[in-house]
């Protein structure tokens, strides 16, 4: 789990937990998942430099993030959020199967002032429940543990689709605008390129330098 940060995961027996999926497709998505089974029980602690969003299994858990802590009945699906430089863990003493999915920071800021929250603040959570976010992350869970069938571009719209509903759902400190949308000046570019262009394959990369955004960003400001 490279770049995450200061993580400590562990099952029963002190081993690690099994990995049936772990990772990120190519591109600038800024996230990656990991599908995690803890064998006769779990311990999770972390001060992490990245976003992290765990779906788990039914269980009984006791969980902490900034001070505050919970013991409760999670039921499957069930959801926790640990914001970026949050001290947090959680405990069981049964196994688990949980999701995963770390967030680069800067990926979910740059999303938010792309769309319509300028300095939103990720939500934490210790207890919660979102089934648009888990089918997502069973999606990306999904492509990773088949080694990305459908490619790395549906892997980023999945990823990008995840961040995009946590900014909507799970973050405060809002400031209203616009959505990021393309100019008709940059519109107009494109449309000219494109028709001048007809007669051969037109690259994604092209229209991104065009309208002066990375193909990523383009390609998620461009469907809207």
């Amino acid at each position: 789990m490279e770049g995450i940060g200061n993580l400590c995961l562990a099952q029963q027996d002190g081993g690690l937990p099994t990995t049936s999926a772990a990772g990120s497709a190519r591109g600038e998505s800024g996230v990656a998942v990991f599908s995690l089974r803890f064998r006769g029980g779990m311990h999770f602690s972390a001060t992490t430099q990245q976003h992290l969003i765990w779906f788990a299994s039914p269980v009984r858990i006791d969980c902490r993030i900034a001070g505050r802590t919970l013991r409760h009945e999670a039921p499957a699906g069930s959801l926790a959020i640990c914001p970026a430089g949050t001290d947090c863990g959680a405990d069981a003493e049964e196994s688990v199967d949980a999701l995963l999915v770390a967030i680069d920071p800067g990926q979910l800021a740059l999303a938010a002032a792309e769309g319509s929250a300028l300095e939103a603040r990720l939500n934490d959570c210790l207890r919660g429940y979102d089934q648009g976010l888990l089918d997502l992350a069973r999606t990306l869970v999904s492509e990773s543990a088949k080694d990305y069938p459908n490619g790395p571009l549906y892997w980023n719209e999945v990823a990008g689709g995840f961040i995009d509903s946590l900014v909507a759902r799970h973050t405060s400190g809002l400031e209203t605008r616009t959505r990021g949308v393309l100019g008709k000046e940059v519109l107009g570019r494109l449309r000219d390129y494109a028709v001048a262009h007809l007669d051969e394959p037109i690259e994604v990369a092209a229209l991104a330098e065009i309208a002066g955004r990375s193909p990523f960003h383009f390609s998620r400001v461009f469907t809207r």
